[in-house]
């Protein structure tokens, strides 16, 4: 996973630069991401209803389970997807402002 063509630093900073941009591992970790992004939609939907019906819940917000699935759906994809998104989510903006 982290081991590179090349040997040494350069080698190893390319490795953990691909595991970071590609997804963080293989089907192990692929499937941990699976499980986190399930149980944090899951969760989210959960503690809405809880805030709903007791706004004195001690259970997390809706808003950080949210978090936590975004945190599982990095380990699935890797930070290169999402991050390509934000970009086009910034121009998209841009050219509404005229910017």
């Amino acid at each position: 996973m982290l081991a590179a063509k090349g040997g040494g630093w350069a080698g190893f900073k390319e490795g953990f630069d691909n595991m970071f941009k590609n997804g963080l591992g293989g089907d192990g970790a692929r499937g941990i991401g699976w499980a986190v992004l399930a149980i944090g939609i899951v969760f989210a939907v959960v503690s809405f209803a809880m805030h709903h019906f007791n706004p004195q819940s001690r259970m997390p917000s809706w808003g950080i389970c949210l978090t936590i699935a975004i945190a599982g759906a990095l380990i699935i994809t890797g930070i290169d997807k999402p991050a390509k998104w934000l970009i086009e989510v910034k121009n998209w903006i841009y050219s509404l402002v005229g910017v």
